[in-house]
């Protein structure tokens, strides 16, 4: 680790990675780490972490009262390759010094392009050290209200462009705009920023893995995050900000750097139950699966861009899987069944890979498979089309009571199929409480939804920031973007139910739907609405009045709304709105 938070405390990596191997060598089915603080302060070969397991099965590592303190800014606390049957019991993971920083505002230019930042003791001040913060050299800050510590209403991200110390302990950001009239910061605000991220425990090709009861404080990147493999592995965590570090008498305002949870293309989707979730600097649950890119083909054979590490775990597709193919502007053009799946050495692109991709930019990432379908697909795909295995997104996942509050971003992003989010609470985002959204063209985070259910769940209080100008607009968004509008039917979501929902204190639009077929709303509640003006989704068309709003869709269904006690900014008279291009009916 770097000088920053150099401590002589002990390093007690090897000893528990010892502990736990040996009883595995012995044959017993039950680990129990003694109650106690464990020092890790290295990381394990071949692992962004201070721990790491390969081929475990059918074990139960028990840590109830064992809080596990990681030095490392950068490096996670465990991962897991290829076991099955794991169950992780208890324990806290915590990182000191923290992955983030923080401060506070002492100034803010008078073009209002730059902002001062004072430190705050205790934490970080190794700014520029790129091994831990901005390798980029630019980011962005997180303001906060100096009353609740909460993440500052009608504050969206304060991005820079570059920062340089100017005195000990303060830094100057420039700010890659100045700051918009009405921007609510002052002078003592509190500010935060995350660090280079790393999951704190890493899931790659699992199987039936049990979380119970584990916390994460101070995180260094996802808090859990699982990819590839068969899934179906169950999670119940909290993820919570932390005491002061050492040196610190502020609590930190991050909780972790980045997501509480992330699912990455495993073929059977997680169960998360009775999560508590709070103070991230992303989303709280994201459940995707990835993305391949079609160079070209004919017949019933199409040549993909696949990124290496998805290709080695058969990401992009196996004999048997379902392929989703999705043309130029985001619309489902084809779908094809696998028959059979070559690499190609020596392929050469006819064509260069078009700019918008930029995960496929990195030709050294990029190996070229040869796709053979069980027959020729009824739209033949092109160049710059998207594949995406829709039996490696995630498919079958369950979020069930969870609790997702004050956090950077959504509160939930789920690309995936076949899904259950029921009697769950999202409040305080940043941003949508509730997001089905796959961000094709920015993210590798496909696919549509299909087959989704949202029931008896509440979303109170969200989109929280300022004029982000993003095209999930809604506290409840149902969408997808490309090239600049809302991608046009028969767009990609197909049969989504939403039902015996609460929508309370919610400003803005409530709910946005585009690029889908078969929505149908039933008995939602919406309270307190619009009481305030919003114009969040002015920069995507969207009227700021509708408590719907619905574009580029087809069979959407909404009937049984309940809305109490609706503020002045609500069209009561339309509360449903669509443009020509967005087919509903509203039911009595």
């Amino acid at each position: 680790m770097g000088a920053w938070g150099a401590s002589s405390a002990p390093d007690d990596g090897a000893m528990l990675q010892r502990l736990i191997a040996d009883a595995v060598l012995k044959g017993s089915a039950k680990v129990t780490i003694p109650p106690g603080t464990y020092h890790l302060r290295s990381r394990a070969a071949d692992a962004e972490a201070s721990l790491y397991f390969k081929g475990l099965k059918n074990v139960e590592i028990v840590m109830t009262g064992a809080t596990f303190l990681c030095g490392d800014r950068v490096t996670g606390w465990a991962r897991f390759d290829d076991c099955d049957g794991v169950t992780l019991r208890g324990g806290t993971v915590r990182h000191d010094p923290t992955p983030s920083s923080q401060g506070s505002v002492t100034a803010i230019g008078k073009d209002r392009l730059t902002v001062d930042v004072r430190i705050a003791a205790g934490y970080p001040a190794d700014l520029s050290d790129a091994s831990y913060y901005f390798a980029s050299g630019s980011g962005w800050l997180d303001l906060f209200d100096p009353a609740t510590r909460e993440w500052k209403r009608g504050a969206d991200d304060l991005d820079f462009a570059s920062f340089e110390p100017v005195s000990e302990g303060v830094y100057r950001f420039t700010l890659k705009e100045a700051l918009r009239a009405g921007y609510p910061i002052a002078v003592g605000d509190p500010v935060a920023w995350r660090g280079n991220i790393a999951p704190d425990l890493f899931l790659q090709n699992d199987r039936k893995m049990r979380l119970e009861g584990m916390t994460f404080q101070s995180a260094s990147g996802f808090c859990v995050s699982e990819y590839a493999g068969e899934g179906g592995n169950f999670y119940r965590y909290t993820v919570e900000r932390g005491p002061a570090p050492t040196g610190a008498t502020e609590i930190p305002l991050l909780a972790s750097n980045a997501d509480a949870f992330h699912s990455n293309s495993v073929r059977k989707g997680p169960t998360l139950e009775g999560c508590a979730f709070s103070h991230m600097d992303d989303d709280g649950v994201p459940i995707h699966g990835g993305q391949t890119l079609v160079m070209g083909g004919g017949g019933s054979s199409v040549v993909l861009a696949v990124r290496q590490g998805d290709a080695a775990f058969g990401i992009a597709g196996r004999p048997g899987d379902v392929l989703h193919f999705y043309d130029e502007a985001g619309a489902l053009g084809a779908e094809g069944t696998i028959a059979s799946v070559g690499k190609l050495s020596g392929y050469t692109p006819r064509q260069p890979i078009p700019a918008p991709f930029s995960t496929f930019q990195d030709a050294a990432d990029i190996v070229y498979l040869n796709i053979t379908l069980t027959a020729p697909p009824a739209r033949p795909p092109r160049l710059g089309w998207l594949a995406i295995n829709g039996s490696a997104a995630g498919g079958g996942y369950v979020v069930r009571k969870c609790a997702i509050r004050n956090n950077r971003a959504r509160g939930m992003l789920l690309n995936a199929p076949d899904g259950l989010v029921e009697e769950c609470l999202v409040e305080g985002t940043t941003m949508a409480g509730i997001a089905l959204a796959p961000e094709m063209e920015s993210w590798p985070q496909s696919d549509y939804s299909r087959n989704v259910t949202l029931r008896n769940n509440t979303i109170r209080d969200v989109c929280v920031a300022g004029q982000n100008g993003w095209f999930e607009a809604g506290a409840l968004t149902i969408a997808e973007w490309r090239k600049g509008r809302y991608a046009p039917l028969p767009g990609g979501h197909r049969n989504i139910a939403v039902e015996g929902n609460t929508f309370e204190n919610i400003d803005g639009p409530n709910v946005v739907v585009a690029s889908a077929q078969g929505v149908a709303f039933r008995g939602n509640r919406f309270v307190n609405p619009m009481r305030h003006p919003s114009d969040r989704g002015k920069y995507v068309g969207v009227p700021e009045k509708a408590l719907y709003w619905i574009t580029e869709s087809d069979g959407v269904t909404v009937q049984d709304n309940v809305v109490l006690n609706s503020g002045p900014f609500l069209d009561a008279k339309a509360l449903v709105q669509g443009s020509p291009t967005g087919k509903f009916e509203v039911k009595p």
